[in-house]
């Protein structure tokens, strides 16, 4: 017995099996995630570290050539890039494709500690920051308000809107626009601006004005109180905290007089840099941008952060207000709703030619079924391999949309042939199946061995098409499946 056979006596049992394909894929589709192209990934790691007051030469030479010299011996580097500006190094290592982003992040981490006691005294400690996915922001949010600077936004946005925008499921990093010294953006910062020829005058340098300032930013636990019922815990600090604090803290004693900050400086409550800024509109702007976390759904994604968008404007200091500047999702949306029009139109037409060239519904019935059966099943296939609804997962549709309804042809001609002979419907099936099932098996497995090693390209290119590849060959053997169980 033929292995076709209990399929075509038993029609029921076929239609079952198609109906386990075609929901099971239905299923699996729904659970894919959405993105504009097959997520690669990359693992980008930022070496920053900040040199206050030191040229762009300076920073390159005793800054970022030490650093580039170190991170340059760690294992899986693709390649780096380096800017020196002024009082800042900024050192970019690529990894390669594929690399464990926490083992390369451990690696670069240890070549940084190697050489932290060969950069000059003063320097603050590098930041390093580790980034996996494509590295492109997924949206970008703004936030303006012509009654408050660019400082007090951003206090705004560390403190509410980011806790807020972090806990839509699907987001992964986040970064404030402009940047600052740290991770929250271009926070409060107060800035002492040294006047030179007072200090000339009273010959003081700024290595002290430095050391009065560090001295007076110490806080330390001293002791506890305990009672019966209670306890307070005790500290003492040297910290101060408004302009005026600053500008009373002694620097210096001349001639044994005290010489407060403020006869030297300028005291202002002020920005960490003033190296860049954000304007929408001719109004000074704040922004976000939102990163998608590798495996979500980007449409999802930019409802949820549309949604909590809506709930924080009604929250919202008066005469601020929030929007979204960019979508990526909604140019996601517009080309996955052409590409799956695309679909519709060639599965049209490829009904349409059937039809014309086989001149009868009830034979057309069968290609008609055949095609989102396996289109659709396929889906289970690539849920299983992990892969995403994507540009090139749908172009491969298309393209399989040809390769696929062929099998189901072959098979309703050939039966059609050996009714025409004289044979019954029951035995034309039997025998159809028996002639084509080799054949049919020898096109399916013809066409995964043209597309399959599409896959094992190497690199950015191979990373990309193996989807594209996989979807036609899942879709071309699920085919093979509806051609020797249903179509007969």
């Amino acid at each position: 017995m033929h292995f076709t056979e209990p399929f075509i006596r038993r029609p029921v049992l076929a239609i079952s099996l198609s109906l386990i394909i075609f929901f099971f894929g239905l299923r699996s589709l729904g659970l894919m995630p959405i993105t504009e192209y097959p997520p690669t990934s990359n693992t980008i790691i930022t070496i920053t570290t900040h040199y206050f007051g030191a040229t762009p030469k300076t920073v390159g030479a005793f800054i970022t050539a030490p650093l580039e010299k170190a991170v340059g011996q760690a294992p899986g580097i693709n390649y780096m890039t380096a800017t020196s500006e002024d009082g800042l190094s900024i050192v970019t290592l690529y990894m390669r494709m594929g690399e464990d982003p926490n083992a390369a992040l451990a690696q670069v981490q240890a070549k940084v500690n190697s050489v932290i006691n060969q950069l000059p005294k003063g320097v603050m400690l590098p930041v390093i920051q580790e980034m996996s996915g494509s590295g492109a922001n997924l949206m970008y949010l703004t936030f303006t308000g012509k009654a408050y600077n660019q400082q007090q936004i951003t206090d705004y946005l560390t403190r509410v809107v980011q806790p807020a925008i972090e806990s839509v499921p699907g987001i992964g990093l986040t970064g404030i626009l402009p940047p600052g010294t740290g991770p929250n953006g271009n926070t409060y910062a107060m800035r002492v601006w040294l006047d030179p020829e007072e200090m000339a005058v009273l010959g003081i340098t700024p290595a002290q004005v430095s050391a009065a300032l560090q001295q007076n930013n110490f806080v330390a636990a001293v002791g506890r109180l305990r009672g019966r019922y209670f306890a307070v815990s005790l500290s003492a600090d040297t910290a101060v905290h408004t302009v005026q604090s600053f500008q009373d803290l002694v620097v210096a004693t001349v001639k044994g007089m005290p010489i407060q900050l403020k006869q030297i400086a300028k005291v202002a409550l002020g920005a960490q840099t003033y190296n860049s800024s954000v304007m929408v509109d001719g109004v000074p702007a704040v922004n976000i941008g939102l990163q998608q976390a590798p495996g979500s759904n980007a449409l999802q994604v930019a409802h949820g952060v549309e949604q909590v968008m809506a709930r924080l404007q009604h929250s919202m200091p008066p005469g601020m207000h929030g929007f979204v500047l960019y979508n990526g999702a909604q140019f996601i949306q517009s080309s996955l709703h052409e590409v799956l029009i695309d679909i519709a139109i060639a599965l049209l037409a490829v009904i349409a030619v059937i039809y014309l060239f086989m001149g009868s519904w009830r034979a057309l019935l069968v290609p008609a079924l055949a095609i989102p059966i396996a289109m659709v099943g396929a889906g289970t296939i690539l849920h299983a391999l992990g892969y995403t609804i994507n540009l090139l997962t749908l172009l491969a549709m298309v393209l399989a949309i040809g390769l696929v309804v062929d099998d189901a042809i072959i098979v309703v001609e050939n039966v059609h042939r050996h009714i025409e002979h004289g044979s019954t419907p029951l035995h034309a099936a039997l025998h159809s199946a028996k002639e084509l099932a080799s054949p049919i098996l020898v096109m399916a497995t013809t066409l995964a061995a043209v597309f399959a090693p599409l896959g094992f390209i190497g690199g950015l290119i191979g990373h990309l098409f193996a989807e594209f590849a996989f979807t036609i060959v899942a879709t071309v053997a699920l085919s093979l499946i509806v051609a020797l169980t249903l179509a007969p």
